[in-house]
Protein backbone atom coordinates (compact mmCIF):
# COMPACT_ATOMS: atom_id res chain seq x y z
CA UNK A 1 0.00 0.00 0.00
CA UNK A 2 1.46 3.15 -0.48
CA UNK A 3 1.15 5.79 2.31
CA UNK A 4 0.25 3.72 4.30
CA UNK A 5 0.39 6.04 7.91
CA UNK A 6 0.71 5.26 11.36
CA UNK A 7 -0.22 8.33 13.71
CA UNK A 8 -0.80 7.01 17.26
CA UNK A 9 -0.09 4.20 19.67
CA UNK A 10 -2.49 3.53 22.30
CA UNK A 11 0.61 3.72 25.09
CA UNK A 12 3.54 6.16 25.75
CA UNK A 13 6.47 4.06 24.60
CA UNK A 14 9.94 4.44 26.52
CA UNK A 15 12.67 5.26 24.62
CA UNK A 16 14.11 1.96 24.61
CA UNK A 17 10.34 0.68 23.17
CA UNK A 18 10.90 3.83 20.52
CA UNK A 19 14.53 2.16 19.27
CA UNK A 20 12.76 -1.28 19.05
CA UNK A 21 9.39 0.41 17.59
CA UNK A 22 11.90 1.81 14.98
CA UNK A 23 13.84 -1.10 14.02
CA UNK A 24 10.46 -3.28 13.91
CA UNK A 25 9.02 -0.70 11.39
CA UNK A 26 12.38 -0.08 9.11
CA UNK A 27 13.28 -4.42 8.97
CA UNK A 28 9.51 -4.82 7.89
CA UNK A 29 9.11 -2.12 5.15
CA UNK A 30 11.46 -1.55 2.45
CA UNK A 31 11.31 2.47 2.67
CA UNK A 32 10.19 4.25 5.54
CA UNK A 33 9.65 7.99 5.83
CA UNK A 34 9.74 9.57 9.39
CA UNK A 35 7.78 12.66 8.53
CA UNK A 36 6.48 15.52 9.96
CA UNK A 37 3.25 16.84 8.23
CA UNK A 38 4.64 20.17 7.95
CA UNK A 39 8.03 19.85 6.40
CA UNK A 40 8.13 20.50 2.92
CA UNK A 41 11.14 18.27 2.61
CA UNK A 42 8.73 15.20 4.23
CA UNK A 43 6.19 16.35 1.05
CA UNK A 44 8.88 16.48 -1.55
CA UNK A 45 9.67 12.48 -1.07
CA UNK A 46 6.21 11.60 -0.72
CA UNK A 47 5.69 13.43 -3.78
CA UNK A 48 8.16 11.53 -5.21
CA UNK A 49 7.72 8.15 -3.90
CA UNK A 50 4.02 8.61 -5.22
CA UNK A 51 5.10 9.58 -8.87
CA UNK A 52 7.42 6.45 -9.39
CA UNK A 53 4.20 4.13 -7.37
CA UNK A 54 6.64 3.41 -5.06
CA UNK A 55 5.32 1.44 -1.86
CA UNK A 56 6.63 3.04 0.82
CA UNK A 57 5.42 3.25 5.03
CA UNK A 58 5.48 7.04 6.89
CA UNK A 59 5.10 7.52 10.49
CA UNK A 60 4.09 11.28 11.00
CA UNK A 61 5.73 12.50 14.39
CA UNK A 62 4.07 15.28 14.63
CA UNK A 63 0.67 13.08 14.94
CA UNK A 64 2.23 9.88 16.78
CA UNK A 65 1.86 9.78 20.47
CA UNK A 66 5.50 9.72 21.17
CA UNK A 67 6.68 11.33 17.93
CA UNK A 68 9.12 13.46 19.78
CA UNK A 69 10.27 10.32 21.71
CA UNK A 70 10.50 8.40 18.15
CA UNK A 71 12.37 11.82 16.95
CA UNK A 72 14.97 11.59 19.46
CA UNK A 73 15.76 7.88 19.23
CA UNK A 74 16.15 8.66 15.19
CA UNK A 75 18.67 11.06 16.43
CA UNK A 76 20.18 8.56 18.57
CA UNK A 77 20.19 5.96 15.61
CA UNK A 78 21.72 8.47 12.85
CA UNK A 79 23.53 10.83 14.69
CA UNK A 80 21.39 13.18 12.66
CA UNK A 81 18.21 15.19 13.87
CA UNK A 82 16.64 16.04 10.41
Amino acid sequence: RMGNFTSSTPESLSSTACVQFVQDVVSHNCVVIFSKTTCPYCKMAKNVFNEIGATYKVIELDQHNDGRRLQEALAQMTGART
